[in-house]
């Protein structure tokens, strides 16, 4: 069994020699390992380089730390290394993981947005991330996902008190209206993470296409139901389905938010929203 074999512990640097006593010589079992002394373990999928600098050249992941699925950490030379309890995952840290990232790439889109920069923003450890989710891509399903359902429940919310009240074609206006005053409090660069990610990534991901199409299925539906109430009511025309209306302004929305983001003119785009309900869409005399 691998057992710690030297430990050399200086001011802020902790050099770790892991050797396999089975065969008695270094070899591709043995790890150098360079981290601040302050970490109590190395996590999973976690590249040691990552804290290096000019220390020295670290060429692999921790296997070794992969293989045990546990988290680890020894004191002591010759300690012999067995696998401990993993650290109990903290929903809280998985919130504020979803938080900042909904944040970061709804401002700066996927590629611009690395995983230490969402880590950063909320001062989480690198290999806490891994204990949630298991690569950037599988992340950023679950924000398109967590993002959705939030969305859904707020428009649900509106719908049932302060828009109950209000007719199918003023429901929408208000919800165009909240929405562009939204993007412009962000300065026009933190827009519908659902529009921006399709822009950004697209087909690119399998995992993330799929969330995203459920995503954009669930609020088309959501729209769907406001717009043939509209049609219901007299306000919009009924020679276009629902359906096709819905679908129609959903495109000129995340269009409109596009174009804001460049021209910051929110002016402009409550005017091309409005055009949709009062002009386009609006049932003959």
């Amino acid at each position: 069994m691998p057992f710690l074999f030297r430990v050399i512990g200086c001011k802020r640097l902790a050099l770790y020699l892991f050797q396999d006593v089975r065969q008695g010589v270094l070899s591709q079992r043995c790890y150098l390992c360079v981290l601040p002394s302050s970490l109590p373990c190395i996590s999973i999928g976690e590249r040691v380089d990552d804290y290096l600098s000019d220390v020295c050249t670290i060429y692999e992941t921790i296997i070794f730390r992969l293989n045990f699925k546990q988290c680890f950490h020894f004191k002591t030379i010759g300690h012999i290394l067995h696998p401990m309890a993993r650290p109990r995952r903290s929903e809280q840290t998985r919130e504020a993981l979803i938080t900042a990232g909904i944040d970061q790439i709804s401002m700066h889109g996927y590629h611009g947005t690395g995983i230490k920069q969402i880590l950063d923003a909320v001062n989480v450890p690198k290999g806490s991330f891994y204990n949630f989710f298991n690569s950037k891509e599988a992340f950023v399903a679950e924000l398109i996902k967590e993002y959705s359902q939030t969305v859904q429940i707020q428009l649900n919310t509106y719908l049932q008190n302060q828009g109950a009240i209000l007719s199918p074609v003023e429901q929408l206006r208000d919800i165009y209206k909240f929405g562009i005053q939204e993007f412009a409090n962000n300065q026009c660069q933190k827009s519908c993470l659902i529009g921006a990610l399709a822009a950004d990534i697209g087909a690119e991901s399998t995992l993330c296409q799929q969330a995203l199409k459920k995503a954009m299925t669930e609020w088309q539906a959501a729209f769907s139901s406001l717009f043939k109430q509209a049609q219901q009511a007299g306000e919009l025309r009924t020679d276009v389905s629902a359906n096709q209306l819905s679908s129609v302004y959903w495109s000129t929305w995340e269009g409109t938010l596009l174009k804001m983001k460049v021209t910051g003119d929110a002016k402009a785009a409550a005017d091309t929203m409005e055009m949709m309900l009062t002009v386009f869409f609006k049932a003959p005399e």
